[in-house]
Order: C-alpha cells, then sequence, then structure tokens
C-alpha cells in the first residue's frame, strides 16, 4: 500500500550520511512529491508523475488507469494486456516494437499502490507550505498523465518562494524515461540539478 511504500522509503532514506536527491517516474513521481512534502529530501525531480490525492486527474486520465484501479478486482496484482500497454506506455512505437518492447519491460503492478492514493488521506499533500525543489517533467505525447495534467500538479504548488519547475518533452510518452532520446531528458535533469544545488 502508499503509506508502506512511504514508511520503507522514509525509513531507509534515515539510514544515509545525508539527505538524498529523489528522482521517480508515475507513481514514484508521486512518493518524490511525498518525500519531498516530509522534508526526507533536497531536491526531487517527478518524471510524468501521479497526482497527490488533492490534485484532480482528468477523465482521460481515469479511463486510462481504470483497469489497474478497476474496484470490481480488489487487491489482485495487475498484469497489463500488450494492447494496454502498446496504448499507454508504449504509443510512440509500432505495434510490433511495442510487443517486443513488452516482453522486457511489462511488469506487474499492484491495484492496493494505485487505488490507495484516491483514499488515503496520506496522499493529500500541503501544497502551500515552503519546500525544497521540484522538478516535473512531462512527455507531451503521454497517454497516462498528459503534459498539461502535469502542469497542473506543478502549478497546484503555492509557495511563491520555493523552486517548483516544470519541463515537456514533445514527443515523449509515459515510457519517457526508457524510449529513444532518454539520454536528452536525463541531462536535463542533471542539468537542473546542478542548478538548483
Amino acid at each position: 500500500g502508499f503509506d508502506d511504500v512511504v514508511a520503507y522509503l522514509s525509513q531507509f532514506i534515515d539510514t544515509l550520511p545525508e539527505k538524498p536527491i529523489v528522482i521517480g517516474h508515475s507513481f514514484g513521481g508521486l512518493m518524490v512529491q511525498k518525500l519531498i512534502d516530509m522534508g526526507k529530501a533536497v531536491a526531487g525531480v517527478s518524471i510524468d508523475g501521479a497526482p497527490p490525492k488533492n490534485v484532480m486527474a482528468p477523465f482521460s486520465t481515469v479511463k486510462i488507469v481504470w483497469p489497474v484501479v478497476n474496484f470490481f478486482k480488489g487487491n489482485t496484482v495487475f498484469v497489463g494486456s500488450k494492447e494496454w500497454y502498446h496504448k499507454a506506455f508504449f504509443n510512440n512505437y509500432s505495434k510490433e516494437e511495442s510487443d517486443k518492447l513488452y516482453e522486457t519491460v511489462a511488469a506487474p503492478e499492484s491495484r492496493k499502490l494505485a487505488k490507495d492514493p484516491l483514499f488515503k488521506s496520506s496522499a493529500k499533500l500541503n501544497l502551500k507550505k515552503p519546500h525544497e525543489p521540484l522538478l516535473f517533467i512531462a512527455g507531451e505525447n503521454d497517454h497516462i498523465f498528459p503534459a498539461e495534467f502535469s502542469r497542473k500538479i506543478a502549478n497546484a504548488y503555492q509557495d511563491k518562494n520555493s523552486i517548483v519547475d516544470f519541463k515537456a518533452f514533445p514527443g515523449r510518452s509515459h515510457f519517457i524515461a526508457g524510449e529513444r532520446g532518454w539520454e536528452e531528458v536525463a541531462g536535463y535533469v542533471l542539468d537542473w540539478l546542478k542548478k538548483v544545488n
């Protein structure tokens, strides 16, 4: 569940000699926001990140993630089909390429982990308080969390003295961290981190 992952990451961070930079993709992007909210990191990068409870997702997001959060399936494991992955993750590739990526990248997901942020009060963040620097990265061709939605999440942060930056990459999908041209994204993140730290 959400709280289990937060507790695990928080406890791990507490064993480190100093606070880390945290970077996460999709659900991991929400973890980044939560750890920043808790004061556990010196900077955070949310890549195509999921929203906190207090930022409403658009219908397009709800529609595409429904197979994952499907309440009628309880807390069973979600394993997306090749068709779902082609539509949701690998939409910048041909169906043949997508099917090959599916064999090496697709992984089972926890329905509980996906559903928890919809109901858990712990998934609601304080978007008004001062915080460490945050960068939101979006793919303009992301079918799960559209770039404008990522911008909406970034814009929800209200402290004017805290750094919140946003960068959308043209033509990138939700698979932004693994698809062709990922080096450009990684380079941008590195340059941003050097600038804010």
